[in-house]
């Protein structure tokens, strides 16, 4: 079978699955620490930031911007958009 040499890396994966999120996440920056003094554009980076490295998801970030969660989104994919 040609997809023997991905068995070793579903299972690494399927292993991380197991670790609760609040564990995994431990000792990441509150989002108040992140948003702190920011502009507009530094805040669409720090959303991205929040959400790619950090794992909180596009409501939490909302929830603590007061807007809603597709303005997270769009803001996110301005900010990849960007990068590419």
């Amino acid at each position: 079978m040609k997809y023997k040499k991905f068995r070793p890396l579903v299972k690494e994966q399927e292993r991380f699955k197991e670790i609760p999120n609040l564990k995994l996440y431990a000792n990441r920056p509150s989002l108040s620490e992140l948003f702190q003094g920011k502009d507009k554009r530094g805040k669409e980076e720090q959303m991205h930031q929040a959400c790619q490295e950090y794992g909180y998801t596009l409501k939490e970030i909302a929830e603590y911007l007061g807007v809603h969660y597709t303005t997270v989104s769009k803001a996110i994919k301005r900010v990849e958009n960007e990068e590419n």
